[in-house]
């Protein structure tokens, strides 16, 4: 959850002002609104790693920086 919080903090706008209690309320409000579409329109629960092909921990590398990898490893399958 720290590093939600974190990353959270760095994207959110200047003027919004929420206390740690706060930000872990909406992220877990916005983390079971996801679940609750995904389940939805799936079928499957949010959580199920039977669904991924990839999975990428963002939290210490960007996504641009794994773009050249993933689209590697694509082009590798073809």
């Amino acid at each position: 959850m720290e590093s939600k919080l974190k990353r959270c903090r760095e994207k959110a706008p200047v003027e919004e002002h929420l206390t740690d209690r706060e930000l872990k309320q909406k992220i877990q409000s916005v983390d079971r609104r996801r679940a609750k579409f995904y389940e939805l329109y799936t079928g499957s629960p949010w959580r199920n790693m039977e669904n991924f092909d990839v999975c990428v921990n963002t939290t210490h590398v960007s996504v641009r920086a794994w773009v050249p990898f993933l689209a590697s490893l694509l082009e590798s399958e073809k």
